[in-house]
C-alpha cells in the first residue's frame, strides 16, 4: 500500500480570517493557494503511479484542496471525489487512522489531505516508529509517499518520495 500526504495549499490569513468572526474549520484557500495549487497538482499526477482514493480533513481549505486534487488526478469522475473524515483534523492522533487505513482495500493506494504538524507527526510514526520524531516539515501545498504492508503498525514505511510545492509546479513544465 502507498500512503500519499498532502498538506492544503495556502489559506486565508489566520488572524485576518479570525477578525470576521467565522470558525477557523471554514477559512479558505487564497485565490494565490488556488494559482499555485493548479500546476502541483498537474505535477502529482505526473508522480502518482496509481489512482488512490482521496481523504481530507473536512476542513474547508483541505476540502477545497482535495477537490482540485480529484478534478487533475480524475477528470471531476463521480467515483472519484475525495471523501471528508475526521481522523484527518488538525492534531488528530495517529494510531486511530493507522487503524482505519489498514481496514481499507489492502491493493488501493490512498492520498490523504491534511493539516501541519499532524501530516509531520504521522509521517514520523509511519517511518521512524512509535515515540520517534523525524524532523520533518511540510510546506503548504506539498507531498509525500510512503509505501508499506501494515498501516497499523509504527516504523513500518518506506519513504518513496517527498516534494515541495514548487519541486511539483517544475514537474508540471513541459
Amino acid at each position: 500500500m502507498r500512503i500519499t500526504l498532502f498538506r492544503h495549499a495556502p489559506a486565508e490569513d489566520r488572524e485576518q480570517f479570525f477578525l470576521t468572526g467565522r470558525v477557523d474549520s471554514e477559512r479558505p484557500l487564497t485565490e494565490e493557494g488556488i494559482q499555485k495549487l493548479i500546476p502541483a497538482a498537474l505535477g502529482l499526477a505526473r508522480v502518482i503511479e496509481s489512482d488512490p482514493r482521496i481523504f481530507t480533513s473536512d476542513y474547508l481549505r483541505c476540502q477545497q484542496t482535495a477537490n482540485i486534487l480529484a478534478q487533475t488526478l480524475y477528470g471531476g469522475r463521480n467515483d472519484a471525489l475525495p471523501e471528508a473524515l475526521e481522523l484527518l483534523r488538525p492534531d488528530a492522533p495517529i494510531v486511530p487512522l493507522a487503524n482505519w487505513i489498514a481496514r481499507q482495500e489492502p491493493e488501493r493506494d490512498v492520498l490523504l489531505v491534511g493539516h501541519e504538524p499532524s501530516l509531520s507527526q504521522w509521517a514520523s510514526w509511519w517511518l521512524g516508529g512509535s515515540g520517534k520524531r523525524l524532523n520533518l516539515h511540510f510546506k503548504k501545498g506539498s507531498a509525500m509517499q510512503l509505501s508499506m504492508k501494515r498501516a497499523d503498525r509504527p516504523g513500518q514505511a518506506r519513504l518513496e518520495w517527498m516534494l515541495q510545492p514548487r519541486q511539483l509546479r517544475l514537474l508540471d513544465l513541459p
